[in-house]
């Protein structure tokens, strides 16, 4: 993802016209109980060396589609991209525009969970539930709180999850609505729930917090590497993305370090993480992405060009990529 100050669509502008329950507007032609890791731990685990070198995406199979936007998930047979205008929903195999969900400023990454996927909109001060299959939403405010700029909301657990601009993370009821806030001990960005707990990275202190969801208490303070942000769950493990060091962190469902690989020669600047097709895909800077084994945490492969930032998103069949610097998206088939 692109750092908000600079952000051309993920923090685009736009007239909020969220409504509680709303159809989707046509698209158009042109566009366990278990023991954390102690704080005392080692905070930077030796990284592994690096892989294979750079190929070009297009090269390895890949379509391009002109397609603006930034944040990225896949649900539904369908690839959703947030715009300018909101979230767009692309047809799965071809990437042609379909519907598009109107938004005013969609500034952290979205998430698939509860047989929805899930954004904030950060000027709205909302979240917004899509149903994949029809693409009707619902929409809920956040009390007067704001969603956190490049982080994340949770879909898992039992809630919705949102990390907030002062510092505490929000649970929210889907069926009833009610929102509980926890303090966080340090301001937190990427946010995902699953096996068995909440996970929010916290950059400013290099940790990951994982986080009991039935009430919230902080039940382990992991050490990763330098500035971590964003997270995937799969392969039941946890992937934290390091943007200040351009590593990937496995964290097992205890909280314990299992693997750090390097996957970037420079810090990552936005990006974003992405697990599917049984593999990991972090979305850097020095590059497109990188893909690596979904068990080991290994670095199989690395895909170009570099295009500035953007985000990624993968299923079974195909990774998702895109650089709104540049106004694209590739679709790499998994074969």
């Amino acid at each position: 993802m692109a750092v908000c100050a600079g952000l051309v669509l993920g923090c685009g502008s736009g007239s909020p016209t969220l409504l509680a329950t709303a159809n989707p507007a046509p698209a158009s032609a042109a566009q366990a109980t278990a023991t954390a890791v102690p704080p005392s731990a080692t905070a930077h685990p030796t990284p592994t060396p690096f892989g294979p070198p750079m190929q070009d995406i297009v090269a390895a199979g890949a379509t391009h589609l002109a397609q603006g936007g930034d944040w990225m998930q896949v649900t539904g047979g369908s690839a959703w991209i947030a715009t300018d205008a909101g979230v767009r929903q692309l047809d799965g195999k071809t990437g042609a525009p379909k519907a598009v969900v109107p938004a005013a400023v969609i500034c952290t990454a979205m998430d698939i969970g509860l047989d929805r996927l899930w954004f904030a909109d950060c000027s709205a001060g909302t979240v917004t539930a899509i149903d994949p299959k029809t693409v009707a939403t619902r929409t809920y405010r956040l009390d007067g709180a704001t969603a956190v700029e490049e982080g994340s909301v949770a879909a898992g657990e039992g809630a919705v999850w949102i990390a907030t601009a002062d510092m505490k993370l929000l649970r929210l009821d889907p069926t009833s609505g009610r929102i509980k806030a926890y303090p966080l001990p340090a301001p937190g960005a990427g946010v995902r729930a699953a096996l068995g707990s909440v996970w929010v990275t916290a950059p400013s202190v290099d940790q990951v917090l994982r986080i009991d969801p039935l009430n919230g208490s902080i039940v382990g303070k992991i050490p990763v590497g330098r500035g971590p942000r964003f997270l995937a769950i799969g392969g039941e493990s946890v992937w934290v993305q390091n943007n200040g060091d351009g590593t990937v962190t496995r964290l097992d469902g205890a909280g314990r370090v299992k693997a750090t690989t390097p996957v970037s020669l420079s810090p990552v600047d936005g990006g974003d993480i992405a697990y599917g097709g049984g593999f990991v895909w972090p979305r850097i800077s020095a590059a497109l992405i990188t893909k690596l084994d979904g068990k080991t945490g290994e670095l199989l492969a690395t895909y170009g060009p570099p295009s500035g930032s953007g985000s990624v998103a993968a299923d079974d069949e195909a990774a998702w990529v895109s650089a709104h610097d540049v106004t694209s998206v590739w679709r790499l088939p998994l074969d």
